[in-house]
């Protein structure tokens, strides 16, 4: 079949939503289907059995050139610094992006989003093609569930599966702007009545989305990617006897507790050796941390890194963390980073506020962890226990992708016969 994947985010970008439209491409192509992806994300090197169009988002390029303006540092005979104009309009572009991110909007998922500007050349690129059997998009941004609609409604495609890794209404993060709440709810409503079949990425959104719309869903974890690793540089040698702590992926300070993990450290660092790093976002929290508790010799934050990267800190790492979100209200966020360490058979930390979480579910088969509340005794001797203990060095194949997108491939395979049915001549 004829297979289109819209996903605003793709591979080189490093997102959960990247990933999983890559899973995604890879499985059905595997499966011999012909899948073309249409992205905003940049050109690629990499070799796949799929075709990736790519259309770049012009606007967002410009402003991205306006804003970066105001973060540019002038040199000075004082040294390196920031003019009184880029820093008074540092300041405002600071404030407002604490009310986007409180909010959700413009990349966060919510409405009004900068994705918006990439509707019209995308649909343009997509009416000018030969009918799809299948258009495929998911969630976020909802500017690919749109396209996708109107692509399903303009009789572009046969068949319309709209996919979600979040919840778009009552959002677990991000509350969105009143007003523009209802136009979102009225859109995401009629996604749902026009949509062949829904998937979502956890159990509980599943739940949530059929609870919102009456649909039947089907859910497709997300899986780890099988790819080559590649080291990072490292600020710190790694003698032998030292345990690797190492926690991949976003950190979300107002729902994860992480303090009591570093006061565990504190008091583990007098009868053990070990190094700690970080991967990811929130770099200056993590830095205050490691200042307040004195523990520059043992915890870094390494910031970014590409997906080999992180893949390498796995690969080594003896201990991976995986910090549950504090959300009693939506316990369905199952973390890529999760099911990473997983796939990989490393021993996992995973600290929970609430135990009845889609991600302490899914650890409850997994032999490799430990499990405990977000408080200093149970951190330290949870600790004190993994460091016992050794990682395997086999991996866990039912964690990975092509494994996670069976019930995927399964579903498309049914719309082939269906439509095989439909244009036999018995049928007619």
């Amino acid at each position: 079949m004829r297979i289109l994947i819209i996903s605003y985010y793709f591979s080189p970008d490093t997102t959960v939503a990247a990933d999983r439209a890559y899973g995604f491409a890879q499985s059905l192509a595997s499966a011999g289907h012909q899948v073309t992806v249409l992205t905003s994300a940049p050109e690629s090197n990499f070799s796949a059995d799929f075709n990736v169009v790519n259309i770049p988002n012009k606007f967002f390029v410009l402003i991205k050139k306006f804003f970066s303006f105001f973060s540019e540092e002038v040199q000075t005979n004082k040294g390196t610094t920031k003019s009184q104009t880029t820093s008074f309009f540092s300041g405002i572009i600071n404030r407002f992006n604490q009310f986007r991110k409180s909010k959700g909007i413009l990349f966060l998922g919510r409405m009004p989003d900068l994705a918006d500007f990439w509707y019209l050349s995308a649909f343009n690129w997509i009416k000018q093609q030969p009918k799809w059997d299948v258009v495929m998009a998911s969630y976020a941004p909802y500017s690919n569930l749109l396209l996708a609609l109107k692509t399903k409604k303009q009789n572009l495609a046969n068949y319309f599966i709209a996919d979600f890794r979040d919840p778009w209404i009552d959002h677990h993060l991000f509350s969105g702007l009143p007003l523009i709440s209802m136009m979102e709810l009225r859109l995401f409503k009629k996604i749902c009545n026009n949509t062949d079949h829904i998937t979502t990425a956890t159990p509980t959104l599943s739940k949530l989305i059929n609870k919102q719309s009456g649909q039947h869903c089907i859910t497709i974890l997300n899986g780890a990617v099988v790819l080559k690793s590649s080291a990072p540089s490292l600020p710190f040698s790694l003698p032998s006897d030292e345990l690797l702590i190492i926690h991949t992926g976003s950190i979300y300070t107002h729902m994860q507790s992480i303090d009591p993990f570093f006061t565990a450290l504190k008091d583990l660092k007098a009868t053990h050796t070990f190094k700690v790093c970080f991967a990811g976002n929130e770099k200056e929290h993590i830095q205050s941390l490691i200042s307040k508790y004195q523990l520059e010799n043992h915890v870094y934050h390494l910031g970014f890194l590409n997906k080999s990267n992180c893949r390498h800190l796995i690969e080594i790492a003896d201990i991976c963390l995986s910090f549950d979100l504090n959300n009693q209200s939506f316990p369905g966020i199952i973390p890529v980073k999760l099911i990473e360490y997983m796939a990989h058979n490393k021993n996992i930390l995973f600290c929970y506020e609430h135990i009845d979480s889609d991600a302490a579910s899914m650890l409850e088969k997994y032999n490799n962890k430990e499990t405990t509340p977000y408080n200093t005794r149970d951190l330290t001797r949870a600790l004190n226990r993994l460091y016992q203990t050794s990682s395997l060095t086999t991996k866990n194949m039912q964690y990975f992708r092509d494994y996670q997108n069976i019930d995927l491939v399964d579903l498309i395979s049914n719309l082939n016969k269906n439509t095989k049915n439909e244009n036999s001549p018995r049928s007619k």
